[in-house]
């Protein structure tokens, strides 16, 4: 079940909210864009039942930055070869 903060992500993406595409929260980790299209760049910043503030950020081919604000396992579903940086965010969640 997704607990992210639709009023943030309708904001933020061009879809509808609660789509497969967002992220998968879980007590134990964080899957991040599991239905995303791969040739597609996108950043957005939304809240997390688990993981708190979740700032995301990808670029096709290139890079998968997860900076979070609490500590918890990030995982992805893109297949192409990128490279996965995981942060945390400062206490505050900025």
């Amino acid at each position: 079940m997704n607990t992210w903060n639709s009023s943030a992500l309708a904001k933020s993406l061009p879809f509808t909210a609660g789509t497969p595409m967002v992220p998968q929260d879980y007590p134990d980790e964080l899957i991040v864009l599991p239905c995303w299209p791969e040739n597609v760049a996108v950043d957005f910043t939304l809240c997390s039942r688990y993981a708190g503030r979740v700032a995301v950020q990808y670029r096709p081919s290139s890079t998968l930055r997860v900076a979070t604000q609490r500590e918890i396992r990030v995982r992805t579903a893109i297949r192409r070869a990128v490279k996965l940086q995981v942060e945390r965010l400062p206490a505050d969640g900025r």
